[in-house]
């Protein structure tokens, strides 16, 4: 009796649309014949806003971890109908909100009774470090460390994690760097769309950028539209590819408002840490390799290799 549920299909559709993955359902010509109410709580898009639609079509955008997207002759669930082959694989989807949120992603296909490929399938999760609830719960008991507005660690918090990083460099030796990151031209984001519209994109960058930084790294609202993220146990070369990629992924975020799509950039400042100075003055030269993005231009990167004199 036990198998003979399956048979019910109203069963079984109840049993898929409560999970809490993301599942949608391709036919031959790529329209979503399918999406659960996992996948509407991930993304923020509901059936019917995509069902009946191509990606495309509905607005629903992946891109790979160097931002590239995955569309067109790159689409996974192309490459399942033409191979036949099951595949899974990480990327970023681009939430209904403009944030990008990390998931792992399962493509399957559905043969007919003569073999042929009639659908393809697609399960997806959010992509959370292990130590991800300890750091939820642990973020709980630090409210007054938070950023009520975008979840992130607020400036006070981010003095406390500065000076714990820099002990453990004096002491142990364990390098670690600082990225000042700033929105560009966020006045005109505000001035032409409203505050609201402000906060919804500050949102988008902060959750962007938490979510492609490892669980021991910290990001920070620093204040208004700039973020410090300490990076611990890194070097100058993987300092610099994360920056880079840091804006690379915010530069594919993209917030509905009405019929417009409002996508920022961002500059950022990054340096290593010296032993011999203090961290106040790395995280000044960081601010000033941010402006010199600003004077140059604009959503890019200037490293600043880590300072050699002592600290006064």
């Amino acid at each position: 009796m036990g198998q003979g549920i399956l048979d019910d299909p109203t069963l079984l559709r109840q049993i898929v649309d409560d999970l809490a993955e993301g599942v949608m359902v391709f036919s031959r010509d790529g329209r979503i014949e399918y999406w659960n109410s996992g996948a509407a709580a991930l993304t923020g898009f509901t059936a019917e806003e995509v069902v009946g639609r191509t990606c495309a079509d509905a607005g629903i955008i992946s891109v790979t971890d160097d931002g590239r997207y995955l569309c067109g002759e790159r689409c996974p669930m192309r490459e399942t109908f033409a191979e036949g082959t099951r595949r899974e694989f990480s990327s970023f989807f681009r939430h209904r909100e403009g944030h990008l949120l990390p998931v792992v992603a399962r493509f399957f296909p559905f043969n007919s009774e003569t073999g042929e490929i009639e659908r393809v399938g697609k399960v997806f999760r959010e992509e959370c470090a292990p130590s991800t609830l300890l750091a939820e719960n642990r973020k709980l008991r630090e409210m007054a460390l938070s950023d009520p507005l975008t979840g992130l660690y607020n400036r006070r918090r981010a003095l406390e994690v500065l000076r714990a990083a820099h002990n453990e460099l004096q002491r142990y030796g364990y390098c670690f760097g600082v990225l000042m990151i700033d929105i560009d031209r966020f006045k005109m984001v505000n001035d032409r769309f409203g505050h609201d519209v402000g906060d919804r994109v500050l949102r988008m960058v902060s959750r962007t950028l938490r979510g492609k930084l490892r669980s021991y790294d910290s990001v920070c609202r620093w204040g208004g539209d700039e973020f410090l993220v300490i990076m611990r146990h890194t070097n100058e070369t993987m300092l610099r590819t994360v920056a880079d990629k840091l804006r690379v992924l915010v530069a594919q975020t993209g917030l509905r408002v009405g019929d417009q799509v409002v996508s920022v950039t961002v500059s950022i400042g990054a340096t290593m840490v010296s032993p011999s100075e203090t961290w106040a003055m790395a995280v000044a030269r960081a601010d000033e390799m941010l402006y010199r993005c600003k004077r140059e231009g604009r959503d890019c990167v200037t490293v600043s290799a880590r300072a050699e004199t002592t600290a006064e």
